[in-house]
């Protein structure tokens, strides 16, 4: 039986009325560029209105309309502007000429792609004059259709797919060198746009079809292809698919999303690839960047002790250095992952004016990508409890082994895709160490990067010192001092090395149990 436009009708919170249907799979096979599932809205809270509209929308499912028109939503704005179009064409009010050009002018100054639904509209209109034995008024159509090529001439659209070749050719010559946002976009980005909008060119991308990018960003699930219950859905499925909010991906990731993805649709305009603001729908997600204290978690000191005087630590299972070595020095200098595992022999250094052993955190490499966030390039003062475990008899072995690269850790690999040295590290801690079958860290929200907020919690917290005091030494800009960033690594060191002599965890892990690094797995390996 042939359900009326009631049945497709529905609500959303706001007390909008949307269309919503699944497209038949007969009517797919007979337009392949017909979405999976159509929920289109209605823009009214009134449901007579939307009754009204619905009922245009049914009739949309002839076959003669398919042809033309992808979605519902073409259909119904292409009708509008076709019924514009007569009207203007037939009124006798004014001049002709004049309405018609004021007409073509605001298609010009708004969306390209209504040009192309005029242009859709007409000949579906012709079409069905024709199905019906009814002759169309053809000279008043071609007369559009003339106007409408003249204006889209003016255009160099290209399907995005070539268009995001062209675009990551000439951001290349931008983004920092080794840097992974070209694997970004054309794995993540790119593919997640034509997903929804399909390879088409780009004069035919609209402002809705946009705003269906932003509704989807905001509703996707994190790790998608991992769970079961959401990998066997299409993009476009989560238009309608209600995604709890501790499955949706975070707002940092939500930001990204919005920022890469705004950055290419400015490019399309500013390239002539488009005519239309289509990063404009994108403004209004409004997405509040989560407190770093939100985004992760401090180590408890339960947490400390699992992870340094796990059986790894005191009976001397590590199998590599780095698995010893990366995880204290994160512990003693609150310093990011990347910048401890892509040291080399000569970042561990001793810095004569203040009588320290030092690690010297830099971008200064010549054979691979090392990087610091921000460009901040800083002294940090060796703790003396990396110096009691063997930091420093370590160094001295480093630099006599063969080790061509001079890297602190020559088994950690630079992997270019993600522009960083510390992939193999990251999993291995991530997933591997602190898992249950190991140290078993079951506090939320933690990783490697929880020891820097731990780093920081001990110096506000319990040693009270004001974060612009030390916040430099931690590869951060002091706030309100924006001057300090013009002085060089040694001054800034001699104002805040003393501070980090504060940090002690002796009363959370038993450093004496840890065994000698000599007496684990990797050292064998090293002589």
């Amino acid at each position: 039986m042939k359900r009326n436009a009631t049945s497709f009708l529905t609500k959303n919170r706001l007390g909008i009325y949307y269309f919503q249907r699944r497209i038949p799979k007969a009517d797919k096979a007979r337009l392949s560029g017909l979405p999976t599932f159509v929920r289109l809205s209605l823009r009214t809270k009134s449901r007579v209105e939307a009754l009204k509209l619905a009922r245009k929308v049914v009739v949309m499912w002839d076959s003669i309309a398919q042809r033309y028109f992808k979605s519902e939503h073409d259909y119904l704005r292409a009708l509008e502007l076709l019924q514009r179009y007569v009207h203007l064409s037939t009124t006798a009010l004014g001049s002709l000429e004049a309405a018609q050009e004021e007409f073509f002018d605001e298609l010009d100054d708004t969306t390209n792609y209504e040009s192309y639904l005029l242009e859709q509209a007409i000949k579906h209109h012709i079409a069905n004059q024709l199905a019906n034995g009814i002759q169309p008024k053809i000279p008043q159509f071609i007369n559009a259709l003339e106007k409408i090529d003249v204006k889209k001439s003016a255009l160099s659209s290209k399907k995005i797919s070539i268009a995001v070749d062209e675009f990551l050719k000439v951001k290349n010559s931008k983004w920092k060198k080794h840097s992974s946002q070209e694997k970004a976009f054309k794995n993540q980005f790119a593919p997640f746009i034509i997903s929804i909008t399909g390879d088409i060119d780009t004069g035919e991308l609209t402002k809705s079809m946009i705003a269906e990018v932003g509704a989807i960003i905001l509703n996707y699930p994190k790790n998608k292809n991992k769970i079961s219950k959401y990998k066997n859905y299409s993009t476009r499925d989560f238009l309608t698919i209600e995604v709890p909010q501790q499955d949706k991906i975070a707002a940092n990731t939500i930001n990204k999303y919005k920022t890469q993805i705004g950055s290419f649709l400015k490019w399309l305009k500013r390239n002539d690839l488009t005519h239309i603001d289509l990063d404009a729908p994108l403004d209004e997600i409004g997405v509040k960047k989560a407190a770093p204290s939100e985004q992760r978690n401090a180590y408890k000191c339960g947490d400390l002790e699992k992870l340094f005087n796990s059986k790894q630590y005191i009976t001397g299972r590590h199998k590599l250095a780095s698995h010893f070595w990366v995880p204290l020095i994160g512990l003693f200098s609150g310093a990011r992952e990347n910048e401890i595992c892509q040291l080399t022999i000569a970042d561990l250094q001793f810095n004569v004016e203040s009588n320290r052993w030092v690690f010297d955190f830099n971008e200064e490499d010549d054979t691979h990508g090392k990087s610091i966030k921000n460009g901040r390039k800083r002294l940090f003062p060796i703790h003396r409890r990396l110096i009691d475990l063997g930091i420093l008899e370590y160094h001295e072995l480093m630099k006599n082994v063969k080790n061509p690269e001079k890297r602190l850790f020559p088994e950690l690999k630079y992997v270019r895709d993600e522009g960083k040295y510390a992939e193999r590290l990251q999993k291995w801690f991530n997933t591997t160490y602190t898992n249950r079958s190991n140290c078993d860290i079951k506090t939320p929200k933690t990783s490697f990067h929880s020891l820097r907020h731990t780093y920081m919690e001990q110096m506000l917290v319990k040693h009270k010192i004001p974060s612009n005091s030390f916040i430099g030494g931690l590869g951060q800009t002091p706030q309100g001092n924006e001057a300090e960033t013009r002085y060089s690594k040694q001054d800034r060191y001699m104002n805040y090395k003393d501070y980090f002599d504060l940090i002690s965890f002796d009363d959370c892990i038993d450093f004496s149990k840890i065994r000698n690094w000599k007496h684990h797995i990797f050292y064998s390996k090293l002589k």
